[in-house]
């Protein structure tokens, strides 16, 4: 069997800004999406992809007032 690889893994973060640094500075994975997100039941969720190669990325995740989290 052939290995396929994976489409995206997903983490969250504490510090968007500080995760952005280093995946794209130290790393050197660009950036290819950046979102926010505004949740109905109030806050946002500010949301990253990093293409690490080979057609897979790192996505990260940072909540903000998102009641829960």
């Amino acid at each position: 069997m052939s290995h396929k690889g994976f489409s995206h893994i997903g983490l969250s973060t504490h510090d968007l800004d500080r995760t952005r640094e280093f995946y794209e500075n130290v790393l050197g994975f660009p950036a290819v999406r950046c979102d926010i997100i505004r949740v109905k039941e109030g806050g946002r969720i500010r949301h990253i992809f990093f293409d690490t190669g080979h057609d897979q990325l790192i996505a990260f995740m940072e909540a903000h007032g998102v009641p829960g989290v």
